[in-house]
């Protein structure tokens, strides 16, 4: 199991992917939305995902909920 925090910005979005440990599996920083969808899609595990509430956060919600086996809104 990961868990993958997201810093969501107009132009770009951190991801942080953690172990069950908590250590750092891997991270990026993607352009668009669609990029991290594919990012999301290599994982190879479940994963659950944690974003801070921002404009827009809805619609990621929807994106994430089908792939993701948590999404939490902060």
């Amino acid at each position: 199991m990961f868990y993958i925090g997201l810093d969501v910005h107009t132009k770009q979005i951190t991801v942080c992917v953690l172990n069950q440990d908590g250590k750092v599996h891997q991270r990026c920083q993607v352009r668009e939305i669609s990029q991290l969808m594919s990012f999301l899609e290599q994982v190879g595990e479940p994963f659950e995902v944690c974003f801070e509430a921002s404009c827009g956060y809805g619609t990621l919600f929807e994106l994430l909920k089908p792939v993701a086996r948590k999404v939490v809104v902060a």
